[in-house]
């Protein structure tokens, strides 16, 4: 049932060095489950290394479930390493699910997490454009930081969301979390334009910094709210800063903008 299907072993697991994958021009469209399945994650590096998960000029769009679907995580460094997933240029549209799922797209244990999604399309697909059940880029206890950046993106049309975040775009457990959001259009989804379930967009547990730039962001004509987030930013024992340039959120069927707990930032 996966027409293109990873599991995760010797090609993309290292114990002591890096775990690098590369997918560059891969089209996986019209399959009766899913377009592209990883099992466990992408690249995962256990001991001591970084680890990459590259992925360019993807296309897997009609797909019965998700076009994209990362069981795991896209990059996972577990020991003493940095975590750096990238998705530049992608089509991800009319998936029955979604057009991508991660649990994560990069996590670092005891390093810093940096997951970057550049020109990416995911339109028209049941529930979600871009879902990350967990987060987009998370730093761990050793004081690592996370930042993830999302340039061009369209997700429009979806059945629920454009992008959901089920906890935070970026955390950072004992550092900082950042989130970029540049040139974006989250419109005419059946809910939302950028939801968050549980959490903030940008999130520093201690020992850092919380900040989310969204510049030349259009959330408009969604069905419930343009966006629904816990609170834009959250930082314990930092400063907490939200900047908004240039957004939009209009003509949706509730809110444009909802902060459900705290301010749009919070230390």
């Amino acid at each position: 049932p996966y027409p293109f299907k990873v599991l995760v072993g010797p090609d993309n697991l290292t114990a002591n060095g890096n775990a690098t994958v590369t997918f560059d021009g891969i089209t996986a469209d019209g399959n009766g489950d899913y377009g592209m399945y990883f099992e466990n994650g992408g690249a995962y590096s256990i001991v001591e290394g970084n680890a990459v998960m590259t992925m360019r000029n993807i296309a897997a769009s009609g797909n019965a479930e998700y076009g994209v679907y990362f069981s795991g995580h896209g990059a996972y460094s577990k020991g003493i390493g940095d975590a750096t997933f990238t998705l530049n240029g992608a089509t991800l549209n009319d998936n029955g699910q979604g057009g991508i799922f991660f649990s994560g797209a990069a996590y670092a244990v005891e390093g810093n997490a940096t997951a970057s999604f550049t020109d990416v399309q995911a339109n028209n697909n049941g529930y979600y454009g871009l879902f990350f059940y967990g987060y987009g880029a998370y730093a761990g206890e050793a004081g690592g930081n996370a930042v993830l950046n999302m340039t061009r993106i369209t997700a429009t049309n979806n059945g629920s969301s454009g992008i959901l975040f089920y906890y935070f775009g970026a955390g950072a457990m004992n550092g900082s979390a950042t989130v970029n959001m540049t040139d974006l259009n989250l419109s005419y989804n059946g809910e939302y334009g950028l939801y968050t379930d549980d959490g903030t967009v940008a999130y520093s547990q201690a020992g850092g910094d919380a900040t989310l730039n969204m510049t030349r962001v259009t959330m408009d004509y969604n069905g419930d709210y343009g966006m629904y987030v816990l609170g834009g930013a959250y930082a314990s024992e930092g400063n907490a800063t939200v900047n908004m340039t240039d957004v939009s959120a209009s003509f949706n069927g509730e809110y444009g903008i909802y902060f459900t707990a705290y301010a749009g930032a919070y230390a």
